[in-house]
């Protein structure tokens, strides 16, 4: 759970990279955390390697960046996913 916090681009990274070794991840809960839009691109990154996520809570943050498509687009390889949570963003 990384929920309300500011997580900064290099916090992110190891985030990131955890994800990208770790590909059994079910449940992510990252609820206003005020990504930027490199983090938000590394978070999309992370994403598509982990097609067995089953819920997934981003509510509360901002898709309006570049990478904000690229995130959307990362959603389509979760094709084990039964709860997703986008709003407010």
């Amino acid at each position: 759970h990384l929920v309300r916090n500011k997580i900064s681009e290099m916090q992110m990274m190891p985030i990131k990279q955890n994800m990208l070794e770790t590909k059994n991840l079910k449940q992510i809960f990252m609820g206003g955390n005020q990504l930027s839009n490199k983090s938000l691109g590394f978070l999309a990154e992370g994403l598509k390697a982990n097609s067995g996520i089953e819920e997934f809570s981003f509510t509360h943050n901002s898709l309006c960046q570049e990478n904000g498509k690229i995130f959307i687009q990362s959603l389509k390889y979760l094709y084990n996913l039964k709860k997703l949570s986008l709003n407010s963003c």
